[in-house]
């Protein structure tokens, strides 16, 4: 599987929230802040695994609590897909089971809420710390024009 991440292009992280709340504040902390990377989302489970399908990603950020099949299932899938993609559960529900289930694949639990520049510093983080693929150079923040990806834009429209 392809990552999405090559030299000079921005990374792209795909976050799957079925609420649809966090990710409008998860889109107006990027307008505010323009983090140094490009957001992708997915409403469900299924949508998750369907974008996963086509492609890995710089990182994945996924709820664990979804309407439907859950996280666990995307986590699964993920894991399967595109082993070397970060991933972290970012949910609400501090239980052992989801740090159980985090262990399994390999990911990190975040609590929410988490305000957008924590959460856009440690997505950041969970990029640098993927080791970079065949052709991926290893860009600076710096050196990444600072645009909104069109899905994050598109999104925001519907919403409003």
């Amino acid at each position: 599987m392809t990552q999405t991440k090559t030299s000079g292009s921005r990374p792209v992280v795909l976050l799957v929230d079925d609420n649809p709340d966090t990710r409008a504040l998860v889109l107006t902390g990027a307008r505010l802040y323009r983090p140094p990377f490009d957001i992708e989302f997915a409403q469900s489970a299924a949508e998750a695994c369907e974008m996963l399908s086509r492609k890995c990603y710089s990182a994945l950020v996924l709820d664990v609590n979804l309407l439907g099949p859950t996280g666990v299932t995307v986590a699964a899938e993920a894991h399967e897909k595109c082993p070397d993609m970060p991933k972290v559960f970012f949910t609400a529900y501090d239980r052992s089971v989801t740090h159980e289930h985090a262990a399994e694949f390999g990911m990190e639990t975040w609590a929410k809420p988490m305000d957008a520049k924590e959460l856009f510093g440690r997505i950041e983080q969970l990029i640098a710390s993927r080791p970079a693929g065949p052709g991926e150079g290893a860009a600076s923040p710096l050196e990444v024009p600072v645009v909104l990806s069109a899905i994050a834009g598109a999104l925001l429209s519907a919403g409003s």
